[in-house]
């Protein structure tokens, strides 16, 4: 297969969008080589599910699939995953979902914290 010259690979188009997710977030593990966001400690996943919505309506074939809204979790616990069907993506629908992800956190953490009993 040879790729055109707006096509990323998708190993790399992945990585890019799963980066794109956790950046400047402290709630997250950077992501692994597959893709994956995980919770840097335990609580309450909180995605904002329209703008999750919004990246996995630009392209099929670049989908972001999620825990459910208000899981709890384990830190170290998969929450996201970014998993490119074809060989290869366009690289403008790769843009517009690292912009969408970019412009407001798609995904959040709530940590637990500990309460002082009285």
């Amino acid at each position: 297969m040879r790729l055109e010259a707006d096509d990323i690979a998708e190993d790399r188009a992945a990585a890019e969008l799963a980066t794109a997710l956790v950046a400047g977030d402290c709630g997250w593990i950077p992501p692994s080589p597959a893709a994956q966001s995980l919770a840097k400690s335990d609580g309450v996943f909180v995605p904002d599910v329209a703008r999750i919505g919004l990246i996995n309506h630009v392209n099929e074939d670049l989908p972001l699939a999620t825990l459910a809204a208000y899981t709890p979790v384990k830190a170290g616990q998969m929450v996201a995953t970014v998993k490119i069907i074809p060989f290869a993506v366009k690289r403008p629908d790769l843009e517009r979902c690292v912009a969408l992800a970019r412009e407001a956190p798609a995904l959040a953490l709530a940590p637990y914290r500990h309460a002082a009993w009285r």
